[in-house]
């Protein structure tokens, strides 16, 4: 929890003040028992009326002014939790936005979901309950005892006694329910998981009648989360009967004890009250610091998790200066490139070797794993090459800071995502500052225009989440779009045009060649790859052919094999 607390910056006013202010609501209440010492020796044993409402007036005054500072002390303390949240889901969303495809590997987006969600949540809590409670609860405590002390050193005994049987209680149980609230954190990410993936695979599971097999698994993982939290709230449920049965022990302690120095003459009746409402407060104090105790074992749990996360740091090496790049040189240059995704994992690219001169079209093809995505990875820097070099008009891809290379390359993933908000909010993701010319104009060349233009409400026109209302086409067109606005000198297509018409595929490569843009396209179909001016043969991560369509169709056995099957397919449609 240490480590977080430089996210306090900006609140530091308010997080001094907070506990400041529920320590003078304590104090007020430490005099309370006092003024009922009072009235009750001197008010009530002496008929003293106007005593007693002098006495009664001062209490009233403590009251409203407790209450007061009460309410200034939550005021500040929820305005400090949640700034102190906030602050860290930001430099959370940072941190992971800041890594590259290798870091991001290891974590699933599920748990990064309920680090961000749920944990700092349990974090927001847990911080404005020590500002409100961590400082007075322990001051009551040791208030009430010094108390006790002025009052009878004798009795005062109890109080210490109460105390130290107390903290044994709270020490056993917060040891034995730690294990279990990580447990119970790590579980609550496989169900987040399985929830996850049964939302975004409902249609999926509803296409082979699957529902009933994965609401048993459900049930399993939230069974099993139930059974941890059910342990650890068992162990926890101790605490409060085991804190009440040791302080009214105590009580009785103080009434039996200070009846027989009252009978010697040594105590007061109005002393005896007093000592039980001290004992009183430290109860309830203590009530306070055992829930305190889960809330904060809970809360360290989760500083854990969020410290993994911010503690995560980009692998791959950046640049910080921007270069010129070569326009002499050719837009893409591949030299010798090999590429594994674990240290002792074989190679997913083995020596692929190529060059792309600028405004050429560079087609990629090769069956499912065969490491066309991995390739187009690596042309962006999203992983390190093992081996070997890319470079991007001269320079290597390293080089380039990771704005500039954004700048020069436009890229369409294969599977199009759209963010909820409008077409022009995701249209403009690569120039903030883009005219609607240059939207419409990116709409035009990737086949957009045509259905965008029919909204009433056009570039505004609101996309839900996943951009589901959208077709597959109209979602892969848009995402082609997005790519193209600001002009970038490399257009990169990683099968990006899957859902549409060949006559609609052939027409958004023929306006990005006309854009003069160098095209790279990653695509199943030979048919497609055509008439790129050169293609690049992959076969299991290994290079089997490299050329124009007719000298593959004369020297690569594979690519030929692949053209004459979708050919067959084709064909057979017909």
């Amino acid at each position: 929890m240490k480590k977080l607390m430089r996210y306090f910056k900006g609140y530091v006013p308010m997080v001094v003040l907070a506990p400041t202010f529920k320590l003078i609501e304590a104090v007020f209440e430490l005099l309370t028992p006092l003024l009922v010492a009072d009235v009750i020796d001197v008010g009530i044993a002496g008929g003293d009326l106007p005593y007693i409402l002098t006495r009664g007036g001062y209490m009233i005054l403590l009251g409203a002014l407790g209450f007061a500072f009460s309410m200034a002390c939550q005021y500040l303390a929820s305005r400090a939790g949640s700034g102190f949240a906030a602050a860290i889901r930001s430099a959370m969303l940072r941190n992971v936005d800041s890594l590259s495809y290798a870091d991001l590997d290891g974590v699933t987006s599920s748990s990064l979901s309920t680090r961000i969600t749920n944990d700092v949540n349990q974090l927001q809590q847990g911080a404005s309950m020590a500002m409100r409670l961590l400082t007075r609860s322990p001051f009551l405590i040791v208030g009430a005892t010094v108390g006790a002390a002025l009052i009878s050193p004798m009795i005062s005994l109890i109080f210490l006694g109460v105390a130290i049987l107390i903290a044994a209680g709270l020490y056993f149980i917060m040891a034995r329910t730690s294990p279990y609230y990580r447990r119970s954190a790590k579980q609550l990410d496989r169900v987040a998981a399985l929830a996850k993936e049964s939302l975004t695979g409902a249609r999926v599971i509803r296409a082979y009648a699957k529902q009933d097999f994965e609401n048993e698994k459900a049930k399993r993982e939230t069974e099993e989360l139930a059974r941890i939290s059910l342990r650890a709230n068992r162990i926890s449920a101790l605490l409060n009967p085991f804190s009440l049965l040791i302080v009214n022990l105590g009580i009785i302690g103080i009434v039996y004890w200070g009846g027989f120095l009252a009978a010697d003459g040594a105590m007061t009746a109005g002393k005896i009250t007093a000592l039980v409402n001290y004992m009183t407060q430290i109860q309830l104090s203590l009530v306070v610091i055992a829930n305190l105790i889960v809330i904060f074992t809970r809360t360290g749990a989760a500083a854990r998790r969020v410290n993994e996360v911010l503690e995560l740091r980009n692998t791959l090496p950046t640049a910080e200066e921007r270069i010129e790049p070569d326009r002499n040189a050719p837009a893409l240059e591949l030299r010798d490139v090999r590429f594994a995704y674990c240290k002792d994992a074989e190679n997913s690219l083995d020596g692929i070797t190529a060059a792309v001169r600028a405004g050429e079209s560079f087609g990629i093809i090769g069956g499912t794993g065969s490491g066309k995505s991995t390739l187009v990875h690596l042309m962006l820097h999203f992983y390190e090459p093992t081996g070997g070099s890319i470079r991007l008009f001269g320079r290597d891809v390293r080089d380039y800071p990771s704005s500039q290379l954004r700048e020069l390359v436009g890229f369409v993933p294969q599977r199009p995502v759209l963010f909820s908000g409008t077409i022009r909010s995701n249209l403009t993701w690569r120039k903030r500052d883009a005219t609607d010319e240059e939207l419409w104009h990116a709409l035009e060349s990737a086949q957009a225009k045509e259905f965008v233009e029919r909204y009433e409400d056009g570039l505004d026109h609101e996309v839900a989440q996943n951009g589901r209302n959208f077709s597959g086409g109209q979602r892969q067109r848009l995402t082609v779009a997005r790519a193209l606005v600001g002009n970038p000198e490399i257009v990169i297509l990683d099968d990006s045009s899957s859902a549409l018409d060949a006559a609609t595929d052939a027409r958004l490569r023929a306006a990005i060649r006309k854009s003069g843009a160098t095209t790279i396209l990653i695509s199943q179909r030979a048919g497609s790859l055509s008439r790129c001016d050169s293609i690049l043969v992959l076969d299991q991560g290994d290079q089997a052919g490299l050329g124009t369509h007719r000298e593959l169709l004369a020297t690569c056995p594979l690519y030929e094999e692949i053209a004459q099957s979708q050919r067959r397919e084709t064909g057979g449609i017909r």
